[in-house]
């Protein structure tokens, strides 16, 4: 049974008793030997052939496994319904939290540019705003330098 499945799909497939031998490492007098049935492949002979046969371990040894259930048309819309829907989630998810980054962003600039009119006075504070932002980010971009040093003064009137 196993040395007709053998020649079976080697013969299907085109090959020579010589090309299997070159695939599998062995002599071409072994699969001769497969092939009559004088002798059999150990276990990882035998899932390297069935690898090079392009098949599965059990077709070579003769067993018949019922057909795998193939699903439906409508199972099929629904997975993909599923999946489509939990991607969609996921995206959401996300905008969501980028939303709330920026947010969180914004409200703590505002807060810095209330804070540094409060403390500095109105221009001054308009100024040192950036430069805290930019700093905070890591930026090198401090437009105070330019700035007179009067206005780096809070001024009170």
């Amino acid at each position: 049974m196993l040395g007709e499945n053998i020649r079976n799909l080697r013969t299907a497939r085109g090959m020579t008793q010589s090309d299997l031998a070159d695939r599998l490492h062995v002599v071409r007098q072994t699969v001769s030997k497969w092939e009559k049935g004088l002798s059999v492949p150990d276990a990882d002979l035998l899932s390297r052939l069935a690898e090079a046969l392009d098949t599965t371990v059990s077709t070579l040894l003769g067993e018949t496994l019922p057909p795998a259930d193939t699903p439906t048309v409508a199972e099929l819309a629904a997975r993909l319904e599923e999946l489509n829907t939990a991607l969609a989630r996921r995206a959401e998810t996300r905008r969501k939290g980028w939303h709330i980054a920026f947010l969180v962003l914004l409200v703590f600039s505002l807060l810095s540019l209330g804070f540094s009119i409060w403390k500095y006075g109105w221009l001054t504070g308009v100024w040192i705003t950036p430069c805290i932002l930019s700093l905070r980010a890591g930026r090198l971009w401090r437009p105070m330098l330019n700035t007179p040093f009067i206005l780096r003064q809070r001024v009170s009137l």
